[in-house]
């Protein structure tokens, strides 16, 4: 693991442009500044003034089958993968509305994934998701609880080889491959093999993903049964001092967050954990959400909800909870 010393000012996430040879290698220490007060380091000239790279990957399938997928994407490392229309991908995210990079300097090498259970925005920079996103519903919860779970980790065949997590990126290191967008959500076969896919997943530590992100993600499921409908996003925080990374390639998170919309309570909150053991946990407002990660995680919030006031979430078990 390569641990990559910053500047002591705070940050959340980084760019950089890659490019090839040397430049590459060189560019790909450099991180990207962004309003929230990430390190205010500058690309080369050269290479600041180059366009970023922004496209949307959408996998189509007329009968929920496995079908070639159609990316807007270049590069080796495209293949076939089941996938969802765009009008499934719209049904995961509240109002039809992707969550939207506040700080654009986020949205180099981004390509947006269309899963049947699930969609989800990855990075070809940290080669994680930035958000994934999903529409728990009561219903959903009752027919996932009787799927077996089935291991089916893959790197995603609908970006290419430069851009994304592959499996032996995570051999050797003492991190979980953790969903964003949980297994346990998956409703059928194969929204479940879908959400195995590396784009789906970042580097977390082993006891927070047993235990207390486990307790998060049951307490959510605990509350869509009560309320039957809720929009979840849910993503990586890159803040601190140093950036790990795993074979120089797929960034380790610092923090994760969880952002619930309560579509009956018509209320919002999101919980941050730190991407290590221990039982402590924050829940923030939607407005503190967007600040802390450069994400508006809602956009198609109505008019009405007050992002500044905090639906109460149900607290995890055997957490202490710092308000």
């Amino acid at each position: 693991m390569t641990t990559r010393r910053r500047s002591p000012r705070k940050f959340h996430s980084r760019h950089v442009f890659s490019a090839m040879g040397f430049m590459g290698l060189l560019v790909s220490a450099t991180a990207w500044a962004h309003q929230a007060g990430l390190i205010n380091w500058q690309l080369p000239d050269s290479l600041a003034r180059s366009p970023f790279v922004v496209s949307r990957t959408h996998i189509t399938h007329p009968n929920a089958g496995i079908t070639a997928a159609t990316a807007t994407a270049s590069g080796s490392g495209m293949g076939t993968a089941a996938g969802a229309s765009d009008a499934n991908c719209a049904g995961q995210l509240l109002g039809g509305k992707a969550p939207t990079l506040t700080n654009d300097k986020l949205a180099a090498k981004t390509h947006q994934l269309c899963y049947l259970g699930f969609a989800v925005l990855n990075s070809g920079i940290t080669r994680t998701p930035l958000w994934s996103a999903e529409h728990l519903t009561a219903n959903r919860v009752e027919t996932a609880q009787g799927l077996p779970r089935k291991n089916s980790f893959h790197a995603d065949p609908n970006l290419t080889t430069d851009e994304r997590a592959e499996l032996s990126d995570y051999k050797g290191y003492p991190y979980d491959r953790g969903h964003m967008a949980p297994n346990a959500d998956m409703p059928d076969v194969v929204s479940q093999k879908e959400c195995f896919t590396l784009a789906n997943m970042i580097p977390q530590d082993k006891d927070n993903n047993e235990h207390l992100w486990a307790h998060i993600e049951e307490s959510v499921r605990n509350l869509a049964e009560r309320d039957a409908d809720l929009y979840i996003v849910t993503g990586p925080i890159f803040d601190g001092d140093t950036v790990k990374e795993l074979h120089d390639r797929v960034m380790v998170p610092t923090k994760i967050f969880k952002a619930v919309f309560d579509a009956k309570k018509q209320q919002a909150a999101a919980y941050i954990v730190d991407n290590a053991p221990g039982e402590t946990y924050r829940v923030v407002t939607i407005a503190q959400l967007e600040t802390m990660t450069g994400i508006k995680v809602f956009p198609g919030l109505p008019a009405k909800v007050d992002t500044s006031a905090k639906l109460e979430l149900p607290a995890p078990l055997a957490s202490d909870l710092i308000n």
